[in-house]
């Protein structure tokens, strides 16, 4: 966590000094004030302001060399008397100085007057050179610094940058030391969170294990009672079971008795029936063939007698008056009818 924090306040302390570095070598945030009747030097410094003068001085001096343009046009056009007349325009307090430094004006008139100018064409040559003299110095003061003004903020520069650097490296200082601080309370923030976590799930732990413990016990418990109960449902579903068709298989043995005894008396019955039409018919057969048998032998025995018997009987007739005779034919005649 240390590490994390410390690492964060490099970095953010990196982007800081990185962010100083580009705002220093940056040209434009540094640009010298060269119009110091406008800003004075020592003034804080503002860009934005800064490049609103500099686009209206721009625009201001365009405007200027275009009236310049158009009073020269003016000048050698009419050839008065009357001089030259330029727009006014912003000046710094030693700038008339520093033209005259560069020019002398009366020396150069009267150079051009022994030249062969007259006196009116030598002061419009001489307008004319004071302004573009001045349009020059008016472009050197813009365009160009001071010395002294760039000694000055170069001094402010080195200034400021040794204020940076101390600065930076203070709060650098003081950033690793609240980080140190504040890693330390970390430390000993988490210490406290992890022993207490510790403890919590030690603690939570040992009430789970007691719970499922019990939870065992009780899950056992329960089983039990249940197994008890089943066996006893079951033992009570087998006997209730058992009672149930053993009576059903008595009923249904008695009934099957019955209807055996009822079937057998029934078949006796029947078989009595029918041996008893089978001996009436027997009887009644037999008594059909006795009778016909009967019949049969009396027509025979007529035939018999009307051929055989007849004479035969008229030889008998004397010996009828003999037992003896008359038992013998009986026996033959009832012999015959047997045998047929």
């Amino acid at each position: 966590m240390q590490e994390q924090t410390g690492s964060q306040n490099k970095l953010t302390t990196g982007e800081n000094i990185t962010n100083a570095i580009i705002e220093i070598n940056n040209a434009n945030n540094f640009k010298f004030l060269r119009l110091p009747m406008v800003i004075r030097k020592h003034d804080l410094f503002n860009i934005e302001q800064f490049e609103r003068q500099q686009a209206e001085k721009q625009e201001q001096y365009r405007r200027q060399q275009r009236s310049g343009n158009e009073n020269k046009d003016e000048s050698y056009a009419s050839d008065t008397s009357t001089p030259v007349r330029s727009v006014e325009k912003p000046r710094r307090k030693d700038e008339r100085v520093t033209v005259e430094s560069f020019l002398d004006t009366d020396s150069i008139v009267n150079d051009l007057k022994a030249g062969g100018f007259t006196n009116r064409q030598s002061e419009i040559v001489m307008n004319l050179v004071k302004e573009s003299t001045k349009t020059k110095m008016y472009w050197v003061h813009t365009e160009m610094a001071p010395k002294v003004d760039i000694e000055n903020n170069n001094y402010l520069f080195k200034a400021a940058r040794n204020e940076l650097e101390v600065e930076v490296t203070n709060s650098r200082e003081i950033a690793l030391m609240d980080l140190q601080n504040s890693s330390i309370l970390l430390k000993r923030l988490i210490n406290g969170l992890f022993d207490e976590m510790s403890t919590k799930i030690q603690l939570n732990d040992d009430t789970i294990k007691i719970e499922l413990s019990q939870f065992k016990h009780e899950n056992n418990l329960r089983q039990r009672n249940l197994e008890m109960k089943n066996t006893d449902l079951n033992n009570r579903i087998i006997s209730e079971l058992m009672s149930g068709l053993r009576s059903n298989i008595e009923q249904f043995r008695w009934e099957l008795t019955r209807a055996g005894i009822f079937a057998i008396m029934f078949i006796a019955v029947l078989l009595l029936s029918a041996w008893r039409s089978i001996t009436n018919k027997n009887k009644a057969q037999k008594k059909e063939n006795e009778v016909k048998s009967t019949t049969v032998g009396r027509q025979n025995m007529s035939e018999l007698y009307t051929k055989q018997i007849a004479p035969v009987q008229e030889r008998t007739d004397e010996y009828i008056k003999d037992p003896t005779i008359e038992s013998v034919t009986n026996y033959t005649i009832t012999r015959e009818d047997g045998g047929r």
